[in-house]
């Protein structure tokens, strides 16, 4: 939502410029947020900027690109600051034409971009106005002023939220000025849930009597978020008896259940890894606020990006779980958990400043905490996480960790919707050599041998609108790099062709507000598709009620309908990655497929009984016939080591009809076959043999003579030979 603090009345363009300029005058010190220098434009550059924006929502509001781009630029190019961009703006009534300009360009191409410069150098220069520390400071002063002054004051405040809350706590603290610390009092109340986090950073920090206060405020503003820390200050040896009474107290009216702190921080730590909305104070805003409060400093917030701010205070308060309880499982796993997922968003970044990583904590902690890890990964629907947790948990578990006792993650993501969890779990299955059977036992090496035929393509499926917008979609994914299924009307219709491509990499959804939310929820709740990205295509005079229907959830991207064919892709592409780590392709299926057959290898020379490798034998029959020669190698290699006449005729055939540089390999992988299984092969199988041997020379006569030898075909083409 867009900020009404600065709309002035006023509509000529002098009286705004004029504004803007004693804003600046009052504030000099203001930065803009992209540039970090003091902002200090001149009004004439001021009137160029607004009568730029104003050309540019004309233009684009008109359909005129070209026109559209020129003026958007060159508003950009004026230099003008954030804050007297947002000021101009608001005092010439543009902010509901720049909000149908800026919707209305995502489907104009490069304006698009332009479009959404302008619109963040507005918004951020909103910000930076409301949360400007002197203007708080002096806000703060005013709450005791006239009766103007504390209307003023109240809005100021009112649009700074959680940022004015150090200088309320300040006034409070202080606690010289009773009338002051009153409405402070009183404003962090009308804050409500945008104050919480920061009182409560505070809370067990700062002396009885604020205490008092604050848990008075908390108790008033009856947002159960604040229970752990209430609980963590009741139970402190140190906490004076008013305050532990009084922190018991607002336990009580805010509905808390347990007084254990350790638990309560867990239960929190749990809302925020699941990203609940509400516990976000700026969902729609780039950053959000850590809290922490020093003896010297005081209460202070540090920036992070709202993608991984939830991650952030999972750690945090799983953190303050293990401080009062170390025996805390569910809080380390937590811990764990979130730290991976913001590995995942940030990557390189990630590093603890311990100096270890994230992977290091979920591997030391044990197979029972890696467990818990996989299962908060599931339940999340994050395949990437659960990839992460896999990983984790095949290096440190053994068959009986992964296969029994109660919940078994790993053997539930052999029914995950993403192919590569369900290719880890068969393949740390697979290696844990599990000689009793389990849950989904049946499953592995169907599994593992699907990686044999995978080509590495990207699917995706289109699903809503009428049949015409749906080829069309089609088109756009073959364009984009994926492989299309039979689309579908809905997903009721389209649960059978996805079952036959085994799985898709992504949904897309066409539609209205309404039939995208419907469509939404029908995919989250079907078990093929729960943690599958969707792209939803939304109209262009829906675009931002459909955006803000689906906030921050990572799992779905929403394109302009008519947009060009790179957003289509950028938006494909980035969501399949957000949700399942990156997008597959070619080469991630062989690597897939190279481990399977490694695996299927070592279940076959085990000769293990519940995971039966020979189950995959007719699908590596057929890649023997269908693939590249350099990959026939591979599932050659395998082929032998299931030692079946199956595998071995199977081999003859390849080997008989092979080129010059594979023959030696596959006729070599036929003897191993025809040993272990004292094949005998057929008559053209044998014709073709003894052809080989007395037709060829070097290494691939002795190749084929091996073979002939393990046929047991008699000496008498040896004897021909010696005697030619």
């Amino acid at each position: 939502m867009r900020s009404d603090l600065f709309r002035c009345t006023v509509s000529t363009q002098f009286a705004a410029v004029l504004s803007a300029t004693i804003l600046l005058t009052a504030a000099p010190t203001l930065l803009a947020q992209d540039g970090g220098t003091a902002a200090s434009p001149t009004a004439e550059s001021d009137t160029q900027a607004v009568q730029h924006v104003e050309n540019f929502v004309h233009y684009v509001l008109i359909g005129k690109a070209e026109l559209a781009l020129a003026a958007g630029q060159a508003a950009l190019d004026t230099g003008v600051s954030d804050e007297a961009l947002a000021v101009l703006v608001d005092a010439n009534d543009l902010s509901e034409r720049l909000d149908r300009a800026v919707t209305r360009s995502r489907s104009m191409g490069e304006v698009a971009a332009v479009a959404t410069k302008i619109d963040a150098k507005v918004e951020n220069g909103r910000k930076a106005l409301a949360r400007d520390l002197a203007r708080i400071d002096e806000a703060v002063g005013m709450l005791t002023g006239t009766l103007r002054q504390q209307m003023l004051a109240r809005e100021r405040l009112a649009a700074a939220d959680e940022h004015a809350v150090p200088a309320l706590l300040r006034v409070i603290e202080k606690a010289d000025n009773a009338p002051l610390s009153s409405k402070s009092v009183t404003t962090l109340v009308e804050m409500k849930r945008l104050s919480v986090l920061a009182i409560c950073a505070a809370l067990p920090s700062v002396d009885p009597n604020t205490q008092h206060t604050l848990i008075g405020v908390l108790a008033d503003i009856g947002w159960p978020t604040a229970i752990p820390f209430l609980a963590d200050v009741a139970s402190d040896s140190s906490t004076t008896s008013d305050v532990k009474n009084a922190a018991e107290s607002a336990m009580k009216r805010l509905g808390a259940t347990s007084t254990n702190a350790s638990a309560q921080y867990t239960a929190l730590a749990k809302r925020f890894f699941d990203r609940e909305e509400t516990l976000i104070p700026h969902g729609n805003d780039s950053t959000n606020n850590l809290w922490s409060y020093h003896a010297t400093g005081g209460l202070s917030a540090a920036a992070v990006a709202t993608n991984i701010f939830c991650d952030a205070m999972a750690m945090n308060m799983a953190r303050r779980a293990l401080t009062l309880d170390s025996t805390n499982s569910g809080a380390l796993s937590l811990f764990i958990a979130a730290n991976l997922r913001r590995e995942n968003t940030l990557g390189s970044d990630a590093m603890e400043p311990t100096g270890y990583s994230p992977a290091f904590y979920a591997t030391v902690a044990g197979s029972q905490i890696a467990s818990g890890v996989l299962s908060l990964a599931i339940d999340s629907g994050d395949a990437a996480l659960v990839r992460d947790a896999i990983g984790a948990l095949a290096q440190t578990a053994d068959a009986k960790s992964l296969t029994t006792g109660g919940r078994t993650p790993m053997t539930e993501c052999l029914r995950f919707s993403d192919r590569r969890v369900r290719l880890d779990s068969a393949l740390a299955l697979a290696d844990s050599k599990a000689t009793e059977s389990f849950d989904g036992a049946f499953s592995v090496v169907p599994t593992l041998a699907s990686a044999v035929s995978w080509d590495g393509a990207p699917r995706a499926i289109a699903l809503g609108g009428v049949s015409e917008d749906r080829n069309a979609i089609d088109m756009q994914l073959t364009e984009a790099g994926f492989t299309p299924i039979t689309n579908a009307s809905g997903l009721a219709e389209a649960v059978a062709n996805i079952a036959a491509a085994d799985g898709v990499e992504l949904v897309v959804l066409r539609g209205d507000l309404d039939a995208i939310k419907a469509g939404y929820q029908a995919i989250r709740a079907n078990a093929m598709t729960y943690a599958t990205p969707v792209l939803a295509i939304a109209p262009m005079l829906q675009d931002s009620a459909v955006r803000s229907a689906f906030g921050n959830d990572p799992s779905i991207a929403v394109w302009t309908a008519g947009g060009t064919i790179d957003t289509f892709r950028a938006a494909a592409s980035s969501v399949v990655a957000a949700v399942s780590g990156s997008m597959v392709d070619e080469a991630t299926a062989l690597g897939y497929a190279a481990e399977a057959l490694e695996s299927l290898s070592s279940l076959a020379t085990s000769h293990n009984a519940v995971m039966v490798a020979t189950e995959a034998e007719p699908t590596l029959l057929r890649a023997l016939a269908e693939r590249s020669e350099g990959f026939k190698l591979l599932v050659a290699e395998t082929l032998a080591d299931f030692g079946t006449s199956t595998a071995a005729s199977g081999l003859i055939d390849a080997a008989l009809v092979a080129s010059a540089d594979a023959q030696i390999a596959l006729l070599d992988a036929a003897t191993i076959a025809v040993r272990a299984s004292s094949a005998r092969g057929t008559e053209k199988q044998i014709a073709g043999v003894t052809n080989l041997v007395s037709s060829s020379e070097g290494a691939t006569a002795e190749a084929a003579g091996r073979l002939y030898g393990a046929l047991n075909l008699g000496s008498a083409e040896a004897v021909k030979l010696i005697l030619n």
